[in-house]
């Protein structure tokens, strides 16, 4: 398993990497929320997820580690919770979540708040200060 200053620079890497694709595709395009995109880490957030089959892809699983790496560093969404063989809740694509923010239009400076309600991982939350 890789260190901890390992993790941190290959999900760095990763995230960053994301990120300039989807400011090339368009969908992240206002700096400040390109900025919270870069800073923040989805693998903490998702931890494990469920694949197409309902198996559990995890960190801390060995036989599974390197496809969760992988895909939390996509732009996909990931089920992260199922009750009875069905997704109930997921990480959303960071695609959707880039749109969805921007579409905000909050701007610095001038006490905008944003309540999100139901964020399931929080990790779309988490982009917003």
């Amino acid at each position: 398993m890789t260190t901890d200053p390992d993790l941190e620079q290959a999900t760095a890497a990763r995230r960053a990497a994301l990120v300039q694709a989807l400011a090339d595709s368009g969908e992240l395009t206002d700096p400040a929320w390109r900025t919270a995109f870069e800073r923040v880490p989805r693998h903490v957030f998702v931890p494990y997820f469920y694949d197409h089959m309902g198996r559990r892809i995890s960190a801390d699983d060995a036989d599974t580690r390197d496809a969760w790496f992988d895909a939390v560093h996509e732009d996909r969404a990931l089920v992260t919770h199922r009750t009875g063989g069905a997704a109930t809740s997921s990480s959303s694509q960071p695609s959707v979540m880039a749109t969805m923010l921007e579409a905000l239009r909050v701007e610095d400076g001038v006490g905008m708040k944003v309540l999100e309600i139901g964020t399931g991982v929080r990790h779309e939350v988490a982009h917003c200060k």
